[in-house]
């Protein structure tokens, strides 16, 4: 898949969410991301989107909280719409796409936020609490490599299909697996996280932690590409080096890192 301007992708959405007949569309903001942009921030209310961090100890950062927001407007004639309006200048970022993940569902908007509000903390197995910051696609990227199919059941919930781009022109898409044995998924109390499962999470996503070592370490040999570029190329080649075997986080760097400078580590 080629990456896509805001027509093209407007256009693939209606096609996708086409597929979903009778669903309402959504869009989930991660309000960190645009934190300098502070027009954007303020238009998320305005259109309809709830703070998933609304009734926590951090509902008063409403400057960089996550946003659920209606999205429903697939038609062209709905350009002047504002939802359509904020929604195509989130997409013109192409820096922080990652911050960006649309979603369907039967269920209304107060519904899927009040579920995904849910989500935004879990629990360990020693009590100790900590926040899920699912809004950046490559956090839930990470989550799904390591949640046991129910505790993906369980996040999904009734959301009926979401997608996200992992990177340009490569769109992740994923939906609900059928319940092998008929039973609900749990929603009593915060969600839960294992010792292993974090650790796993931190090397699913430690593709981040290493664009940022090649950055401080040779700033000057990465020429113009930005944070966000550089991001997606060191994760393509993480994908790359967990496929050729290599597994352990500085085998994984130094093939990276030789791959990006040109020379080995």
């Amino acid at each position: 898949m080629k990456a896509m301007d805001w027509p093209a992708w407007r256009r693939w959405l209606a096609d996708t969410m086409g597929e979903a007949r009778g669903r309402h569309g959504f869009l989930l903001v991660d309000g960190r991301a645009f934190v300098e942009a502070p027009e954007v921030m303020a238009a998320l209310p305005e259109a309809g989107g709830i703070s998933l961090w609304q009734g926590s100890l951090l509902e008063s950062l409403k400057h960089i909280a996550p946003f659920l927001l209606p999205y429903d407007r697939l038609r062209p004639s709905d350009d002047d719409a504002l939802e359509v309006k904020v929604a195509r200048r989130l997409w013109a970022d192409e820096d922080r796409r990652y911050a960006l993940t649309w979603l369907c569902s039967h269920a209304p908007l107060h519904v899927i936020a009040a579920h995904l509000q849910r989500h935004t903390k879990v629990t360990r197995e020693d009590g100790k609490q900590f926040y899920q910051h699912f809004y950046d696609n490559r956090i839930l990227h990470g989550l799904r490599s390591v949640w046991t199919a129910e505790q993906a059941q369980a996040f999904l919930g009734q959301v009926g299909y979401l997608c996200y781009e992992r990177r340009p022109g490569l769109v992740e898409r994923w939906e609900p697996a059928p319940s092998s044995d008929g039973k609900a998924a749990s929603t009593e109390g915060l969600p839960q996280i294992t010792f292993a499962q974090q650790e796993a999470l931190a090397m699913a996503c430690s593709a981040g932690k290493m664009a940022l070592r090649l950055r401080t370490a040779a700033p000057g040999a990465l020429g113009s590409m930005s944070d966000a570029q550089l991001h997606a190329r060191v994760d393509a080649l993480f994908d790359e080096a967990m496929a050729d075997g290599i597994h352990t986080p500085s085998e994984i760097y130094a093939f990276v890192r030789g791959v990006v400078l040109g020379r080995s580590a």
